[in-house]
């Protein structure tokens, strides 16, 4: 008879999963509450690092074993949390899409720059830096916390981008709220950034981002040549919360992207007003009608109904592509047949949470210079764990 009793590496596994969740909510329950004595006490020129880590062994991360890194970011950590916790975000002169996303990021502060410590060590542990050499792009940085990171470790030439021109002002606004300076602000996407290495000569040798895979349209384009940014050394390190191999996570995600097909929203404080409130459903049968009807295209209401459906996870150009591939040939586009729920935006292709097919990924990243390519965590770990990301390097 098979032996359905869990080994003891799962059962240790689970308990070092449920411990590092524990410690990590604790923390981010009474870290501000230290932060504060501190400084009520006039303490706050003493570092807490040392007793009171972002990264530390068992955290729920795997951290280098180059301990100077380490602590190197720990002291950043917590410098930069101590900035952004007594910042009051209100008066800041930004979007209230960003006032809402900073605020809701300050409330579970203590782990979101645990993540961004995280995923920073490793990206400068590749190659043992100089962080005076390094130039660091933080790739789709929204409010800006990873490369304020950068910044407090003592990376000189730091860099932003966001696909948002909103979110490139409000990220330069936090950044002088914080009294720290980025080298410069990419606004666009990848292609934007390959030109702007064409006219500058600046290419970089650490790539991160957090949470941005998963909303980039094109994500096979996009592996396949962000060789094109990199200098011929060059570490990148880019992480997702679209992690498929957990259950939870990946039934989430799907019930996410059907209420997003079939459901439109209304407008709410903090919207992102690049994107649709509309289901996007709807939205890509307008596009297909507007586009029949300015052609002179002939079809049915069953037709358009079909295309609508299939169309799913298309930008508007495509979705018109699509429309003309079916009148010549008849020919419907191919839906994802791994993971079916997935959808975009139809207007600006940002991805609902797009589960993707990470070995896929790898492969494609494999074809470039980048070589040295694995997903992150390992794999026996994936199914439990809430991240899943792509290191590589060169």
């Amino acid at each position: 008879m098979k032996n359905i009793m869990p080994t003891k590496r799962i059962v240790n596994d689970l308990y070092l999963s449920i411990f590092s969740n524990l410690r990590r909510i604790i923390n981010n329950i009474y870290y501000n509450n230290i932060i504060q004595k501190t400084q009520k006490f006039d303490m706050s020129k003493y570092l807490l690092g040392y007793w009171f880590p972002f990264l530390y062994p068992g955290c729920g991360f795997s951290i280098p074993r180059n301990k100077k890194l380490v602590r190197q970011i720990n002291i950043a950590a917590e410098r930069l949390y101590r900035k952004i916790i007594n910042l009051d975000i209100s008066k800041l002169g930004i979007s209230d899409y960003n006032k809402k996303y900073l605020t809701d990021k300050k409330k579970i502060l203590y782990i979101e720059i645990q993540k961004y410590s995280y995923l920073l060590s490793w990206i400068l542990s590749k190659y043992n830096y100089d962080l005076s050499k390094c130039c660091f792009l933080d790739y789709g940085g929204g409010t800006g916390l990873l490369s304020l990171l950068a910044l407090e470790a003592g990376i000189k030439n730091v860099y932003y981008n966001d696909i948002y021109d909103v979110s490139c002002r409000d990220a330069a606004v936090i950044a002088k709220a914080v009294h720290l300076k980025r080298k410069d602000y990419i606004q666009g996407d990848l292609d934007d950034i390959i030109q702007y290495c064409k006219n500058t000569g600046i290419y970089f040798n650490a790539i991160g981002s957090y949470d941005v895979i998963e909303h980039i349209y094109d994500i096979k384009y996009f592996f396949l040549n962000i060789d094109k940014i990199a200098h011929n050394k060059c570490t990148i390190f880019m992480i997702s919360g679209a992690n498929p191999y957990n259950k939870k996570i990946k039934n989430e995600l799907m019930l996410q992207h059907k209420k997003l097909e079939n459901e439109s929203r209304n407008k709410y404080y903090g919207w992102k007003q690049r994107d649709t409130l509309e289901s996007y459903h709807s939205v890509r049968k307008r596009i297909i009608e507007q586009y029949i009807d300015q052609n002179n295209i002939k079809l049915k209401q069953d037709e358009i109904q079909l295309l609508s459906k299939y169309t799913r996870g298309m930008v508007k150009q495509d979705i018109e592509k699509s429309v003309d591939q079916y009148i010549k040939n008849g020919v419907l586009p191919e839906i994802d047949k791994k993971f079916p729920t997935n959808t975009c935006d139809p207007y600006t292709g940002n991805w609902a949470e797009h589960l993707m097919d990470f070995d896929m990924l790898i492969n494609i990243l494999k074809t470039t210079n980048f070589k040295s390519a694995r997903v992150v965590p390992d794999k026996d770990k994936l199914s439990s764990s809430d991240i899943i990301g792509i290191f590589a390097s060169k």
